[in-house]
């Protein structure tokens, strides 16, 4: 599963932050999710899937667009550092939490994978 591949190598890339694929309980007050949100098969074992990334941070906007910042240029590695992943393009933006009033940028990539 794409996720579980994106989950663990933030985790890996982002060791002091968490990384989930839900928001967390309690909303910590920084923090990552990652969800498909959607997939298609492209040839035999090759699929490509679209990946939002939520970088959220309660401190500032500032600190949030960091942090998707930071997010997005890990995430441009993936094809380097991940044998299972060929190709990876995408962007974020300012995705602020109305309802929560919680920063939060949303960074969405498409990723081509085996």
């Amino acid at each position: 599963m794409i996720e579980k591949t994106v989950i663990s190598y933030l985790r890996e890339k982002f060791p002091n932050e968490i990384v989930e694929a839900e928001v967390p309980r309690g909303m910590p007050d920084r923090f990552i999710t990652v969800e498909k949100t959607g997939a298609r098969q492209i040839g035999i074992g090759l699929f490509t899937s679209t990946i939002a990334v939520q970088s959220w941070d309660r401190t500032s906007r500032m600190r949030t667009a960091e942090l998707s910042n930071s997010v997005c240029e890990a995430l441009r590695l993936l094809p380097d550092e991940v044998d299972d992943v060929t190709r990876i393009r995408g962007a974020d933006y300012d995705f602020t939490d109305i309802t929560t009033k919680r920063y939060r940028y949303q960074a969405v990539f498409e990723i081509i994978h085996y």
